[in-house]
Formats: structure tokens, C-alpha cells, sequence
């Protein structure tokens, strides 16, 4: 429905002059009272009669009729016509008289317009050259009520990452893994000295640019109060008076935080049918709002900190608010061969050897040159420790099958760091070990238990 909103200085004379323009119509142009008027093309296009706008008043353009919301809908302020009166006696036939003689022709009903006011603030009607009302634009509707939310969105698939040549290799579920590569280096800037284009030297130059000592300034308090006077080099440069104080701002409105949740904070401002929320957001994950201080984002997806701290989502895991790694959990099947089964966290009885789920020798944690077995009764297991020179090397063949070292550097950690992203949210893909190597690789640690004799 295309409306137009007014308000002007007539009352029911009003809508009479604009439903009959030819009329006379002098007789309203006194009237004060003030009412509402919307102006629609079609009587269909006038808006759902509710008790919101009882008494508002619309004018159809094509029935040139103005109607009137009410409990009982839209009516028309036009008469209806009375219902018929008794009928009465027949009177006495009169007698025939003379037929009259034509009257003269009426004159032609005079036409109205209605122009647009230079200022926008309504409409100006004129009928016949004469202007015999004004109609104002009506004031703002009241504020329509907040939308729902929408609902969330699926959670994203998780993504790894991995150390490549010259960058850095992305891989996602469902599509195949992207290589970002290092950009090259840029060529050098040219110095300020260069870009000069003097044709002094670097020394000459650099001398040039030294100013004179500047004079000092002081500034002195006016003996009246009225201001400060400002002299330089003893010399008075100006006088800065005091300003006149400015007006008293209004009253401002007291604003309380109503709820603090899922990192939303809402805002009242006021109170009643005048109260006016606002939210605002902590942070956002995507389309979810969150608060920093207990979740942080990765690719997307909201995660708990742990501990009040964040952590490596692909390589470490929360226990009991402090951050342990994660650790890769490999089966020996009844043929002999080995699989990996998952990559997960750990229970009270185990520990990560070599980035494997190990078991603990007897609630013992123990390392990569030491192994698990039984003391001379067969009843107790017990630490040992594997043969060492010359026995060192072939240990260090046996833990390089699935690429690892006994002999740890710097550059392990190094490597591991340069390979973070996200602020160390997302780190390198866990070990990748195969059947094939976790075979080899154990057959060589028992090779190296039993092959083990004692050195003099």
C-alpha cells in the first residue's frame, strides 16, 4: 500500500470540502481542531483496522471518500442513506399548473488541487485559485518490536596444517590440501637521503636537516584571573582568555547491564515503555557470540579453555583444567602386525613414549633409551635400561624407523613452533606412523633387550 501521512487544521468540514471540492466551503477555514489523515490510491489498499490506530482517518482516492477506523472497522463518513418514512395519505388531486420555465444553466463546480509544500512538512489545497486548507505529515509511527535470532550454523570441520618446502600445507575434509606458499622477497626502499635528490653528501645532507635552537616560551598567569599571556624570547606573542562557561547538558539516563551471558552483554537504558536495550557482542566465533575470558576460536569452532588458558586444538586436550598432549594409541593384532588405532587422551596408568600410548612400569614413567620388564622372579615389572656403547646407535636406528631421535635438539622444538598457526592455536599434524614401520621398529627394541650382555 502506498500511503501519504498528514495532519491538518480542519476537523469533519475537512473531510466534507475534499469529498465535494464544488462546494462552499468558506465556512471551515476557522476551524482548530487537528486530526490524522493518510491518503491511499484504493479503498483494498487501506491497512488491517486494529486498536492500535482507532480513530485514524484515510481518504481513497478512488471512491473520493474519506473512512474512518472504528471497533467496527473502516466506515465511510459519508451519510448512509435513512430508511423509509410511513406512507402517508393520499392528498386531494390539485389541480394541473402552468409549466415553469427553464431554469438557467448552474455553474461549473470548481476544481480543486493539492500541492506539496517547499519545506516537506505536508500539502497545500487550493480549490478554484483558493487555498482552503493546509494538511501537516502526521508524526512517526512508534518503534516496531525486535526480530528474533537466527538459528546457528553447523559446526565447521576441523583442518590440519604441516610444514612444507617454502610454506605451509593446508588440509580439509572433503577437498584436496592446499599449499600456501612464502612470498618473495620485496626489493629494498630507497632512504630518505635518496629520494631527497640533493647533491650533497650523505654527511652534508644529514647536517642540513639540523634547524636552529628555537626560543623558549613562557606562559604567565593575567593578574585580573581573566586568562594567560604567552611571550616568547621576552617577547608578549599573545594572550589566551578564559572561555564563558558553556551551557548544563541534560539530564543523562541511567543505563544498568541486565544480563551477561554466551559472551552477550545487554544493556537497559531507562525504564518502562521508554526503556531502550542494547547488546553487545565480546567476541564473535563465526556467527556466535562468545566471551574471551572462557572460550577461545579456532577455524570457526568455540572451544573451552582450560585453565583460564587456550591450547593447541589438534595436538593437546583439557584434563582437569591443565593441558596435556595428545598421544597416539597403536594395537598389536593376534597376527603380529601392528595399526593405529586413534589419536587420544591418556588415563591414570599410561604416559606419551616416542608420541605413543605406553603403558606405566609399574605407576613408573621411564624413557626412550629404558624399557619395561620383569625383575628375576617374573612377578614384578621393573625398569631396565637398554645396552649402551656401542648399543647407543643401534637404539637410535630402532626410534628413527618412526621418526624419532634419543637424541633430541633444539630444532625439534624450533620446527614444531615455526609450524603453529593461528596464534598457536592449530600446530603440525601428529605423528603419521604406519604398520610396516611400528613392525620394524619394535622387532629392533626386543632385538636390543635379548641381545643385551654384560659389559665388564
Amino acid at each position: 500500500m502506498i500511503a501519504m501521512k498528514y495532519s491538518f487544521a480542519a476537523g469533519a468540514a475537512v473531510v466534507a470540502m475534499l469529498t465535494a471540492c464544488g462546494d462552499e466551503v468558506t465556512e471551515v477555514t476557522n476551524v482548530d481542531e487537528k486530526a490524522s489523515l493518510d491518503i491511499v490510491e484504493k479503498y483494498k489498499e487501506l491497512p488491517k483496522c486494529e486498536e492500535s490506530i482507532y480513530g485514524s482517518l484515510v481518504y481513497a482516492a478512488d471512491s473520493s471518500q474519506v473512512y474512518a477506523c472504528t471497533s467496527d472497522g473502516w466506515g465511510s463518513l459519508k451519510g448512509e442513506k435513512g430508511d423509509t418514512g410511513a406512507k402517508g395519505d393520499d392528498g386531494k388531486a390539485g389541480e394541473n399548473g402552468t409549466n415553469g420555465k427553464d431554469g438557467d444553466d448552474g455553474k461549473n463546480g470548481e476544481s480543486c488541487t493539492a500541492t506539496a509544500l517547499k519545506d516537506g512538512s505536508g500539502i497545500e489545497v487550493k480549490c478554484d485559485g483558493k487555498v482552503v486548507g493546509t494538511i501537516k505529515n502526521g508524526a512517526d509511527g512508534a518503534k516496531g518490536a525486535d526480530g528474533t535470532n537466527g538459528t546457528n550454523g553447523l559446526d565447521g570441520e576441523s583442518c590440519t596444517t604441516k610444514a612444507v618446502e617454502n610454506g605451509i600445507e593446508v588440509s580439509c575434509p572433503g577437498s584436496e590440501p592446499v599449499v600456501i606458499t612464502n612470498g618473495d622477497k620485496g626489493e629494498d626502499g630507497k632512504s630518505a637521503y635518496e629520494l631527497s635528490g640533493t647533491d650533497k653528501t650523505l654527511e652534508e645532507w644529514l647536517a642540513s636537516l639540523k634547524g636552529d635552537n628555537g626560543e623558549s616560551c613562557t606562559a604567565t598567569a593575567l593578574q585580573d584571573g581573566s586568562g594567560i599571556e604567552v611571550m616568547c624570547g621576552g617577547k608578549t606573542v599573545g594572550t589566551i582568555t578564559n572561555g564563558t562557561n558553556g551551557t548544563d547538558g541534560e539530564d543523562g539516563t541511567n543505563c544498568n547491564i541486565v544480563s551477561d551471558e554466551g559472551g552477550v552483554v545487554t544493556i537497559q537504558c531507562g525504564e518502562g515503555e521508554n526503556a531502550e536495550t542494547t547488546k553487545l557482542y565480546k567476541a564473535m566465533c563465526g556467527t556466535d557470540p562468545f566471551d574471551p575470558e572462557k572460550k577461545f576460536c579456532v577455524l570457526g569452532k568455540l572451544y573451552d579453555k582450560c585453565g583460564g588458558k587456550a591450547y593447541i586444538v589438534n595436538r593437546e586436550y583439557c584434563k582437569d583444567d591443565v593441558v596435556e598432549e595428545l598421544c597416539t594409541e597403536v594395537n598389536r593384532k593376534e597376527d603380529g602386525s601392528y595399526e593405529v588405532v586413534a589419536n587420544r587422551a591418556l588415563s591414570e596408568d599410561e604416559f606419551c613414549l616416542a608420541g605413543i600410548v605406553t603403558k606405566k612400569c609399574g605407576s613408573k614413567e621411564f624413557s626412550m633409551k629404558e624399557f619395561c620388564g620383569k625383575t628375576m622372579d617374573g612377578k614384578v615389572d621393573s625398569v631396565f635400561t637398554f645396552c649402551r656403547n656401542p648399543d647407543d646407535e643401534r637404539l637410535e636406528s630402532a626410534y628413527q624407523l618412526i621418526g624419532k631421535s634419543i637424541f633430541p635438539t633444539d630444532e625439534d622444538d624450533a620446527a614444531f613452533s615455526s609450524s603453529s598457526l593461528f596464534g598457536n592455536l592449530i600446530g603440525p599434524k601428529l605423528d603419521d606412523f604406519t604398520g610396516d614401520d611400528l613392525k620394524k621398529f619394535y622387532d629392533a627394541l626386543e632385538n636390543l633387550k635379548t641381545s643385551c650382555e654384560e659389559i665388564p
